[in-house]
């Protein structure tokens, strides 16, 4: 390994990240940055690549110095979007820790014939599931196979009486589906809401002039593939290079402070009354399932977040790492049906861009709109369950 470069740079106005203690809060936050630090490395490399000729072998070796060049952000597809929805849903998030609230008391009121529903149904489902299995388990095999027997004839009506019994078999599925979805939008919320309403009666009392310092982050760390060209690192003679292993690893944070004095009680709000949008949206029908990919929802919910509330600072930050690893090897190979041999040597080597940067919000931010994949294993079953008792539901 080799360092070809290494410099750092910081904004000549602060070079400090400590933010002054002393004074009002309104003094008290500072741009800062950006910071940077980059470092570049290079691989050193050695091939001793040899071939027959004549009556003996041919033999030279090569060396190289391979630098580990970082990609830029946008030279990664889709990256530049990925990040911009990280800041804004550390936007959002901090937001929702401002409002503070415990239980959204209009919804649940709005959505509680919805919750009464899904609980009705799981239970039938339930209670239904276990008479069967206590008066149909043993005649279950028997039915059915006389059925089977019975629709080998010619007798229409035998053939209609073992049809409806096969499709009656298919409505068990539907029964699981309806379970499922009675626990997760049944129980499940009622339990959220039970938890909520015995925190929001222990919530510590909020008093007019009270300071509430607001800090929240969040961070995207993926690993992403090099692009193709500047993928080969190392290089000799004329026989195919390969490709050292190597990766980029990008981890940033964005950190969100925010500094707001109490103006007025925030109770209502709190509970969730005098966000008309964010009622309308709940109560609309599967608006859940557009949460998953578009989070309207989480956006909706912070457009009250200042009620009540004056804003005195605030600031946002970035912390971003890209940093390229290549993993140092002995490679060994043959080509030309195994006249050329090249045997490569080279080093682990590491070059990152590490960026700091620190920018004073003049306002409250607004609530951030954007896209992402919130799918995971529940929810995936949450699809499917949906899909099979709205759309594939089988017909009796």
């Amino acid at each position: 390994m080799s360092v070809l470069s290494h410099n750092e740079t910081r904004d000549p106005k602060n070079r400090s990240r400590k933010k002054p203690t002393n004074g009002p809060l309104e003094l008290s936050v500072t741009n800062l940055g950006p910071n940077r630090t980059l470092h570049i490395e290079a691989v050193d490399w050695t091939e001793d690549y040899s071939y027959p000729a004549g009556e003996g072998t041919y033999s030279t070796t090569y060396e190289g110095r391979s630098i580990v060049m970082i990609p830029a952000l946008d030279q990664i597809d889709g990256l530049e979007d990925d990040l911009s929805d990280t800041r804004k849903a550390a936007l959002n998030k901090a937001l929702d820790k401002l409002k503070d609230q415990r239980i959204n008391l209009a919804v649940a009121i709005g959505e509680l014939p919805e919750t009464v529903g899904f609980l009705y149904n799981g239970a039938k489902v339930l209670i239904d599931s276990v008479k069967a299995v206590a008066n149909k388990q043993r005649t279950l095999k028997a039915t059915y196979e006389r059925m089977r027997r019975g629709a080998k004839s010619k007798n229409p009506k035998r053939k209609r009486q073992a049809t409806s019994w096969l499709r009656k078999s298919g409505t068990y599925a539907d029964q699981v589906a309806g379970l499922w979805l009675g626990w997760r939008y049944g129980v499940m919320p009622l339990v959220y809401d039970m938890q909520g309403a015995y925190d929001e009666f222990n919530r510590p009392k909020e008093e007019v002039n009270d300071i509430i310092h607001i800090k929240t982050s969040k961070r995207y760390n993926e690993f992403h593939k090099i692009p193709a060209f500047m993928d080969i690192l190392v290089s000799g003679s004329s026989t195919l290079p390969p490709k050292a292993e190597s990766y980029l690893e990008v981890d940033v944070t964005y950190s969100v402070v925010l500094n707001v004095v109490v103006e007025k009680p925030r109770s209502a709000t709190q509970l969730g009354f005098g966000n008309g949008p964010q009622l309308l949206w709940e109560l609309t029908p599967l608006s859940f399932v557009l949460d998953w990919g578009i989070n309207l929802g989480e956006s909706l919910g912070a457009l009250d977040a200042g009620t009540g509330t004056s804003f005195i600072s605030g600031t946002i930050s970035e912390k971003r790492l890209l940093a390229r690893r290549v993993l140092g090897d002995t490679i060994d190979f043959t080509v030309s049906g195994g006249n050329q041999h090249s045997h490569i040597i080279f080093d682990n080597a590491e070059s990152y861009d590490k960026v700091y940067e620190r920018t004073i919000l003049e306002s409250l931010p607004l609530p951030q709109f954007y896209t992402s994949n919130g799918m995971d294993k529940k929810r995936w079953l949450d699809a499917f369950a949906l899909l099979k008792v709205i759309v594939l539901k089988t017909k009796l």
